[in-house]
């Protein structure tokens, strides 16, 4: 997408906060359009290098910040800004560095990687009173991201930018003394670091890398004498640990790299001295299913966590400790009209560990609420797959499923505990569990098969914009572009149309089940009645809804959705379950349907229609695509 980007040169101003001392003399007071409205600001004077600057776009001060505007800075220092109209995409290069900044997009991206950007440094438009309108983004961000030192005088109401990074203070002499393996009590590892002062840190998870990486500032490391070392972890999660120290910046950074996708968990400890990493398995579904003719509960994701169960009475409940585990959305509790056997509800909640446990340990609680007058009853538990299948019968138990059983916490999560209403997984529905066509392996990359699907066409034409535009036109096109790039990399690709022709709905998932395929991925563009609604959407079916699927499904999904939004700089709506649609549904490998921006949105159409984005797009899905089959299949 970056080489084909057809951009043109942006006047862009920058946001530094400026001491309070400067207010003591407010300047001169001009006025600018801020989001519409007309502001007074004041001036400030403006220095790159060793030279003033005028502009005809006068620096100023607002809100306890300062604008320059950046097209300055970069002929300064040898850097490009170029703008990218239809997306209001900024972007930045210096030397290897490539910066994209979105207008009222809270994630930046450098060289390929997303950068969550805090509330007050999301860009902006600002109009100046001649007319002209010029994107404001955060000073320190660019300085933080391209390396420019910034100065400022008070006295003088001056900004000064020089080329190299700003010098960093480290008043407190904070080093990083520690970074250990731990454990909680699974066999699941922990990271654990510990300095001596208080950590500034943030923190991004490198889907693509499979790592994360922590960067804390004003701190060096100092582990066994060594400021830049690696550890070897071998542990069924993390793989290693490298980490550096930048002496100009006193920033260091510390990278956890990983075996396999586990969300990352960090908890401040001692004071905000130091931290604990830990991975967990998201759990991603919480369902009633039936399991070889039996009513029963399916808990998805819980991969390799171990579970201990117990039972609690007055009311008798059945209590399922699921460790190293999180609830999906990052919710606190969640409440299931579930009733089965003896069961008359079930609640989960993200437990904080007693006595009982490490205070390491990340858990999931799952109770089993029991009907009234039921005092007794067990639950037979199956692992499968990823998945843990809860089998509830009325009666004692025959003591098999229990790990621990005289195992009772201190805090139990008791029948009138305050939880959550809201469930936190779409449909809940009933579906027959059956044994799964078992996965093809291929044994080169011209035997993995993949599946493209553009959505409509023919008599069908799918949603239509006021211009007369066609998503089947859309979505045949960049899937043609995704065909090209796929099959340049050495995969089989088909396609369920080629032209301009009608396709049966079940006819498309039956296509890639009879080429027993790898991926199935169908292309379609989004419409509202709200002509507000904006953005990206990648939708999938998770496995446990239907019978057909013999693999997770949201991998896939996760991975073709970070590349688009990577690719597009366009919104993103998320990742959301759909089991109800057909072509998800009724396809036996792993599937998805992206909604590439909303049709019925004037700004979204613009940008849908361009040449660069149909590429973003296309290049997003094929890469997503490989990421998924690189990682699952080896090619």
């Amino acid at each position: 997408m970056k080489k084909s980007l057809s951009l043109v040169l942006l006047l862009l101003a920058l946001i530094l906060t400026i001491p309070s001392r400067a207010y003591a003399s407010p300047g001169s007071a001009f006025n600018v359009k801020i989001d519409g409205k007309e502001t007074k600001v004041y001036d400030v004077n403006l220095k790159l290098g060793d030279q003033k600057v005028s502009t005809e776009f006068k620096p100023y001060i607002h809100k306890d910040r300062t604008f320059v505007p950046v097209r300055l800075v970069a002929e300064s220092f040898d850097s490009q800004v170029e703008w990218k109209e239809d997306t209001k995409t900024a972007i930045i290069t210096k030397d290897s560095d490539l910066i994209v900044l979105t207008i009222g997009k809270s994630e930046a991206i450098k060289s390929g990687e997303l950068i969550s950007l805090p509330a007050d440094q999301v860009p902006g438009l600002v109009d100046y009173l001649n007319g002209q309108a010029k994107t404001m983004v955060p000073l320190r961000l660019i300085s933080e991201l391209l390396g420019y030192q910034v100065d400022w005088d008070g006295d003088q109401r001056l900004v000064t930018i020089k080329q190299g990074p700003s010098q960093a203070q480290n008043p407190n002499n904070n080093q990083i003394k520690t970074i250990e393996k731990i454990n909680g009590s699974s066999k699941n590892e922990q990271i654990k670091i510990t300095a001596s002062q208080t950590l500034d840190y943030s923190y991004r998870f490198e889907e693509e890398k499979n790592s994360l990486l922590l960067t804390i500032k004003n701190a060096s490391l100092n582990i066994d004498s060594q400021e830049a070392g690696q550890m070897t972890i071998d542990g069924k999660i993390v793989d290693s640990v490298e980490y550096s120290t930048d002496q100009k910046t006193l920033t260091s950074t510390i990278r956890i790299q990983l075996k396999r996708f586990a969300k990352p968990d960090i908890k401040s400890l001692d004071q905000g001295k130091a931290l604990k990493v830990s991975f967990t398995n998201e759990i991603t579904g919480l369902r009633p299913i039936i399991y070889q003719g039996q009513e029963a509960v399916l808990i998805e994701n819980v991969q390799s966590s171990e579970y201990n169960v117990i039972k609690l009475k007055d009311p008798f409940r059945y209590v399922i400790d699921i460790k190293d585990a999180s609830l999906l959305a990052d919710k606190k509790a969640a409440k299931f009209d579930i009733e089965t056997g003896f069961i008359s509800g079930i609640r989960a909640n993200q437990f904080i560990p007693d006595q009982n446990y490490s205070e390491n340990d990340n858990i999931v609680r799952i109770v089993l609420d029991s009907k009234a007058g039921i005092n007794e009853g067990h639950v037979q538990i199956e692992k499968k797959d990823f998945d843990l299948i809860l089998i509830p019968q009325e009666g004692p138990s025959n003591g098999q499923n229990l790990t621990d059983p005289d195992l009772v916490p201190s805090n139990p999560l008791g029948s009138g505990d305050k939880v959550d209403q809201e469930g936190y997984f779409d449909g809940v529905e009933e579906v027959e569990v059956i044994e799964r066509k078992p996965r093809i392996q291929p044994n080169s990359i011209e035997e993995v098969v993949i599946v493209l699907d553009p959505g409509h066409g023919g008599s069908q034409p799918g949603a239509c914009a006021d211009d007369g535009t066609e998503e089947k036109d859309l979505n045949l096109d960049i899937g043609l572009r995704a065909e090209r790039i796929l099959t340049a990399y050495g995969y089989t690709v088909e396609m369920t149309r080629y032209t301009d022709q009608t396709v049966n709905t079940y006819d498309r998932p039956k296509i890639a089940n009879d080429k027993d395929a790898h991926a199935f991925v169908s292309i379609h563009a989004n419409s509202s009645t709200n002509s507000q609604a904006s953005g990206l959407e990648t939708l999938y079916a998770p496995r446990d809804t239907t019978s057909v699927k013999y693999d997770p499904q949201y991998p896939l999904a996760q991975k073709i959705h970070y590349e688009l939004v990577k690719e597009t700089a366009m919104t993103s709506r998320g990742i959301k379950q759909r089991p109800d649609l057909i072509v998800l549904n009724q396809s036996q490998m792993s599937a998805v349907l992206v909604e590439l921006g909303f049709m019925s949105n004037a700004s979204d159409l613009t940008i849908m229609k361009t040449e660069e984005f149909k590429d973003a797009c296309a290049l997003a899905i094929a890469n997503g695509i490989i990421s998924y089959i690189q990682e699952t299949y080896g090619y």
